[in-house]
């Protein structure tokens, strides 16, 4: 199989990343030469996943890692890996367990990610901008408007032990 893959892979363009990432295969920043080389690519197939080593790695950035996709599972690794360094870990669906909508468990992502420094787009985000709505000027005022529910009828004993009937 990584022969063929590697076969493929030279007939296609490949360019060095804009954006840097950690390499699975070797657990530090991608280079140029390994993004464009399709024995790199190939290696994928058969080297283990060094995911301890790139979750370090990001670790060392003052940033939250955040998990995209289904479950959990990969976040759990994150902070296993990363115990005591402080590493904020946030995954962006739920997992089978819980019982939660997935707009709910994004939004609560999003407000972590909020916290920790993130610049969200809020009008992408509620999809209309928001206006404010003007409050009364006058103090809001305590007083109870509840009708109280009906007492049951209370059960009378006479001094002979019987209930009136």
């Amino acid at each position: 199989m990584i022969e063929p893959l590697r076969a493929h892979l030279q007939s296609v363009r490949l360019s060095a990343p804009s954006i840097p990432y950690v390499s699975c295969v070797t657990g530090d920043w991608i280079r140029s030469e390994e993004a464009t080389s399709p024995a790199y690519w190939a290696r994928h197939a058969r080297e283990p996943v060094r995911f301890a080593d790139g979750v370090m790695k990001i670790a060392d950035l003052p940033a939250a890692l955040l998990e995209v996709g289904p479950g959990a599972t990969l976040s759990a690794l994150a902070a296993q890996a990363t115990r005591g360094r402080g590493v904020s870990v946030i995954a962006s669906m739920q997992d089978a367990a819980r019982e939660r909508s997935d707009r709910e468990c994004l939004l609560e992502a999003l407000g972590r990610l909020w916290i920790y420094g993130a610049t969200p787009d809020w009008q992408a985000v509620h999809g209309a901008p928001r206006a404010r709505v003007p409050l009364p000027s006058y103090p809001f005022e305590r007083k109870r408007h509840w009708i109280e529910p009906p007492r049951p009828p209370s059960r009378r004993v006479r001094r002979d032990g019987r209930s009136p009937r």
